[in-house]
């Protein structure tokens, strides 16, 4: 508990420092639930057959992405795009790369129960994978503790509330960029350079990707010559095709491959790639600017993923 507590203060910490960002948790989110659901996001137990989590395709030691193009699916087909990144998609209204999907809770029924391809496989019929979890003893005291009834009493409403309590506390603000802003952090005079070159009106790299979340939460074009349309496979206006979510730039140096089909494969290849599509090309970075952003993007990385027992699997 002491480790929900503590990220709990965190957060608070975080919004006095960042009073534009607003969590919005459902009523019923407490310190418990997020015990629970920091327990289910990564027990391979909540899949069909045993062998993936929610973990599988975020995992902490790449900021919650999973290093791949595009994640697995259940049979090792991949899914439709690249895995991005959960850390601080609480402040966010859009949480996928081109749907319009602002809740946890509606996000998660893809990867749980979606067929083409199926991620973990579940069918809410299958009251076996419900089982795993009655006859565990520290989940029958976590479920207690979360929603006073008694283990037997689980559904997957309870499971899915429960991961996105979890979810919803998975905030990264512990940057050298962020110690720099607070005056308690030296930054490097190349980072420095990097920093002043990102936020200048003539790069223009903070226009989609601002501060403090590193990303405007908005969709935008990708001149990708891959099939995916991008948002207007769901809206089905042509305005939208190929417009997919802005990513976020935090962590970026843990988050490789980029774009929304893991297509860049490294950090100057994807600034490259940014400075094309956004109609910069008369304005190219010479190598020795492109290198000073990197050094910026590199302040971006929170190294406490590694050591927070909340950011990572309980069972270590």
């Amino acid at each position: 508990m002491k480790k929900i507590y503590l990220c709990i203060v965190g957060l608070w910490l975080v919004l006095g420092c960042a009073k534009t960002l607003e969590i919005k948790p459902k009523p019923n989110d407490n310190a418990a639930m997020a015990e629970l659901g920091h327990q289910l996001f990564f027990d391979t137990r909540l899949s069909i057959n045993d062998m993936k989590a929610c973990a599988t395709c975020h995992q902490p030691k790449f900021a919650f992405t999973d290093g791949y193009r595009k994640s697995m699916g259940m049979f090792a087909d991949e899914t439709k795009r690249n895995s991005p990144t959960i850390l601080n998609t609480a402040f966010l209204k859009n949480l996928t790369w081109a749907e319009h999907i602002s809740t946890y809770e509606d996000q998660m029924l893809k990867p749980m129960f979606a067929e083409t391809p199926p991620e973990l496989g579940l069918k809410r019929s299958d009251t076996f994978i419900l089982s795993r979890f009655t006859s565990d003893s520290l989940y029958a005291f976590l479920f207690q503790k979360a929603f006073q009834q008694p283990i037997q009493n689980i559904d997957y409403e309870h499971i899915i509330a429960s991961i996105a309590a979890y979810e919803r506390q998975l905030i990264s603000f512990n940057t050298p960029y962020d110690g720099f802003k607070k005056g308690v952090k030296i930054l490097s005079e190349k980072a420095k350079k990097g920093m002043e070159l990102y936020f200048s009106d003539s790069k223009k790299c903070a226009t989609c990707h601002s501060a403090p979340l590193f990303t405007d939460d908005d969709y935008h074009k990708s001149y990708s010559d891959d099939a995916d349309d991008g948002l207007a496979e769901k809206t089905k206006k042509r305005a939208d095709k190929k417009q997919f979510r802005t990513p976020t730039l935090r962590n970026i140096a843990l988050t490789s491959p980029y774009m929304h089909n893991g297509s860049v494969d490294n950090l100057e290849d994807a600034i490259q790639h940014s400075f094309r599509i956004n109609g910069l090309k008369n304005k190219p970075l010479s190598k020795e600017e492109q290198q000073y952003i990197i050094h910026f993007l590199n302040t971006l990385t929170d190294s406490t993923l590694f050591s927070n027992p909340f950011f990572n699997d309980p069972k270590y």
